[in-house]
């Protein structure tokens, strides 16, 4: 291993940190790909040998720097929220650190700048993206529902926050579903369960996240806060655009000229579009077009004719995955 030498001349970056230590606390392992922000690549932290991904950016890249730095950030306010929870809340598990964290949603450990070049160091998941998973059929369409709900609870976790966070860019590729010790992908440990003794309201249902089944990844462009002025702010001063997010995936408020408000129907939108992309999967096709039902409300042009959080898309996937009785259908 071989300390970071100093930059003083533009090369490739995959070339200069692969095999690398960096900051004395990095090891820089191989490189995995590069995302729509920056180069990412997998290594150890050398304290306690614990994998981790670390992302780099240049500074010639303004936009892409932003957006890593918005991830830290966003990462980091979670992170600082999830430890101030009582570790006992069925949402939260433990590690081996102690600290309360929140499963389906990954740690941040490390910003800093070195040579002209921005880190930000992460966990590592293990697992295959949605996308990935779906297309290679590993699931029965009752785990392929089962991932659909950990992602919901997820992500209502993010909307429920004292903050709160919009993800702004929920997709397949985003969505990693974990592999267990043995390269198995989702456990089913990580799956619903159902409880008789359980009272607790039906939007939400008990959910053992310990098997870490799903990960919601990349928060680069996510927004943060209550206000309406502030969510605008931070929308139309990405490096002087308004569109942001994947197209494909992203609902109409976020590309619109001098910036619109983002709430927790953007994210909605999109779990609807992440729904009639996944209905192609299933095999039942009662269930497909249930979830097609769904995605229809989520999708809407307008946001207030959406659902108005979470809970009610989780609701509606619950009775489309046979929870007779669990509430009442508000699919229009």
């Amino acid at each position: 291993m071989k300390s970071m030498n100093i930059i003083k001349y533009k090369k490739d970056i995959t070339d200069i940190l692969c095999g690398r230590i960096i900051e004395e606390r990095y090891y820089i392992e191989k490189y995995m790909c590069s995302g729509g922000m920056s180069v990412i690549f997998s290594g150890t932290r050398v304290e306690d040998n614990r994998r981790i991904i670390i992302k780099a950016c240049e500074h010639d890249q303004t936009t892409y720097r932003k957006a890593l730095k918005n991830e830290y950030d966003v990462l980091n306010l979670i992170n600082g929220y999830n430890k101030t929870k009582n570790v006992l809340n069925s949402n939260i598990i433990s590690n081996n650190t102690g600290k309360g964290i929140i499963a389906g949603i990954p740690q941040v450990y490390d910003y800093f700048t070195k040579e002209n070049t921005d880190f930000l160091v992460m966990e590592y998941i293990q697992g295959k993206t949605l996308d990935n998973a779906f297309k290679m059929n590993d699931h029965s369409d009752d785990t392929r529902m089962k991932i659909l709900l950990l992602l919901c609870h997820v992500i209502q976790y993010l909307h429920d926050m004292p903050v709160p966070v919009y993800h702004c860019d929920i997709k397949p590729s985003n969505i990693i579903i974990g592999e267990d010790k043995d390269g198995d992908s989702f456990s089913s440990k990580g799956c619903m369960e159902s409880d008789q003794s359980d009272t607790r309201d039906n939007a939400d249902i008990y959910i053992d996240h310990e098997a870490y089944g799903v990960t919601l990844i990349d928060y680069g462009t996510a927004v943060t806060g209550h206000d309406r002025h502030d969510i605008i702010r931070k929308m139309s001063g990405r490096s002087g655009i308004t569109g942001f997010g994947t197209l494909a995936y992203a609902a109409p408020e976020q590309f619109i000229s001098g910036g619109s408000v983002t709430d927790v129907g953007t994210d909605i939108y999109a779990i609807g579009v992440l729904l009639k992309y996944s209905a192609e999967y299933f095999e039942d096709k009662r269930t497909a077009s249930g979830l097609i039902k769904i995605a229809k409300r989520c999708t809407f042009k307008h946001i207030k004719r959406r659902y108005a959080n979470m809970a009610e898309v989780i609701c509606e996937l619950m009775t489309i995955a046979g929870f007779e009785g669990c509430c009442k259908s508000l699919i229009i």
